[in-house]
Order: structure tokens, then C-alpha cells, then sequence
């Protein structure tokens, strides 16, 4: 996913360019357990199910370092996007053959439209209000195939928010430990995430830096309002592929 976040000053918080330039190679250790492989076979059962079949093309909006997108290419001829070129180059290593660009979700065109587009981990919560939602809409309508889908794993709604909550993940190695913490706070209609990390590597130190995530409650009848009105049939399904935040899916109308 993209975020605006950055690490600089006094408080270890600087702006970036590429917001994951300083924290990408520690992208894949910190979600180590997070269950792309069950996610996954998930996004399989539900694509067979709405008749999208293996085979089919497959774009990932925001894909990261490519974990789902390495899960699926067994299955499906997979692409996907992110802003950012430090997450895209782990992406290429681990999913070697597809076709990987730099492209924000509110600004990207694809030559050829696909059989279904994913947005996942609530990669959403990033566009931040109406207006370019509105945008990354349309562009995810043309980036789908008439009949084709779009499943989109939404970010957390407003009265699910829960501001205060502590987080924190860990690895560890002999060469190298990780701790990120967090207590998410509510600005407004924003959901505020300092995330406070501590890197010990073994004969460098130990190294401190802020990484702050922005991400938009927006309620979740907004975003299925706005995929329709951008050319979607929508519906929700409690149930999503990992945490609990449901799923949009929506079938582009012919």
C-alpha cells in the first residue's frame, strides 16, 4: 500500500519522496505471520465463485512488495502497482515475469483492461476524501473489464475506529531485531498512526524513526456509492480474507 508517511528532525520524522524507501526491506519481516498464503487461496475461491477462472488477468492496486500477487500467479496472469519504487523493486524480485509500475490509485490507466482488479489491506483508506475517491474510482472502472471484478478490502468505517488501542510487532534474528508500536488517534474523520519503530542490528546500533500513517473513516455506504456511480453493481460480504473489515466486490456493468 501507499501512504504519505516520512521520517524526520527532532522527532525522527522527515519527509520522503518514497515513504517506504527507509522501512521497505523491513516490510516483509514485520508481516511475516500476516497469512498471504490463506488470503490468497480465499481471493481463488471467491474469484471462482463470481466466474472470474484461472488464467484470468489480475491487477493488484497498491501491491506492495507483491506477497499476494506471489500467492496468486500460480492461478492467475498477475500485475500490479504502487507508489512506491523501494516497495515495487521487492515486489520484482519475488514475482518475476508480471508486470509491475509505479502508479498512484487516484491517477493510473492500464492499455488493456483486466478480468478483475484487487485493492487490498485496506490500501483505500489512503485516498483521502470524497473528491479522490471519486478519481481512483473511475480509474478502477477502466482498469476492469466490462463483466469483470473489482474486490476491494476497505479500511476500518468511523464507529469502527477504536482510537487508543495499542499495537505492536516484532522479529527477531541474531543479526537483526524489530519492534514497531502504536497507539492509533482519531483526527476528525482521519484515522492517525504514529508508528514508532526501533531497529537493532547486530555491531550498528540501534536506530529510532517515526513512520506516520493517514488513513480516511470514510463509511463504508460512501465507498460502495461511489464504485456504483463509477460503473460497479456493488455489494459487501461481512466476511472478508483477513481482518474483520469485510469486502466490497463489484462487477462492472457491461
Amino acid at each position: 500500500m501507499s501512504t504519505d508517511s516520512g521520517m524526520s528532525g527532532s522527532d525522527g520524522r522527515r519527509p520522503a519522496s518514497d515513504p517506504y524507501a527507509a522501512w521497505a526491506e523491513f516490510y516483509d519481516l514485520i508481516y511475516a505471520s500476516f497469512g498471504y498464503p490463506e488470503q490468497a487461496a480465499k481471493l481463488r475461491t471467491i474469484l471462482q465463485e463470481l466466474g472470474v477462472p484461472d488464467g484470468a488477468r489480475v491487477l493488484d492496486a497498491a501491491c506492495g512488495t507483491g506477497a499476494h500477487l506471489a500467492h496468486l500467479q500460480p492461478w492467475y496472469a498477475v500485475a500490479g502497482f504502487d507508489r512506491s519504487e523501494a516497495m515495487l523493486a521487492r515486489a520484482r524480485a519475488r514475482v518475476p515475469g508480471a508486470d509491475l509500475f509505479i502508479a498512484d490509485m487516484a491517477d493510473f490507466s492500464v492499455s488493456t483492461p483486466y478480468d478483475a482488479v484487487l485493492c487490498l489491506f485496506s490500501s483505500l483508506g489512503y485516498l483521502h476524501g470524497p473528491e479522490v475517491l471519486a478519481k481512483a474510482a473511475e480509474c478502477f472502472a477502466r482498469a476492469v473489464a466490462p463483466g469483470g471484478v473489482l474486490l476491494v478490502e476497505p479500511w476500518v468505517s468511523p464507529d469502527d475506529f477504536e482510537p487508543g488501542r495499542t499495537a505492536q510487532d516484532t522479529y527477531e534474528s541474531d543479526a537483526l531485531k524489530l519492534c514497531r508500536a502504536a497507539v492509533p488517534q482519531r483526527r476528525d474523520d482521519m484515522a492517525v498512526i504514529d508508528f514508532h519503530w526501533l531497529v537493532t542490528r547486530r555491531q550498528e546500533g540501534v536506530r529510532y524513526f517515526i513512520d506516520r500513517h493517514e488513513l480516511w473513516l470514510c463509511p463504508h455506504e460512501t465507498i460502495a456509492a461511489t464504485f456504483e456511480a463509477a460503473g460497479f453493481a456493488c455489494d459487501w460480504r461481512e466476511e472478508g480474507i483477513g481482518a474483520r473489515r469485510g469486502l466490497l466486490v463489484g462487477r462492472r456493468r457491461e
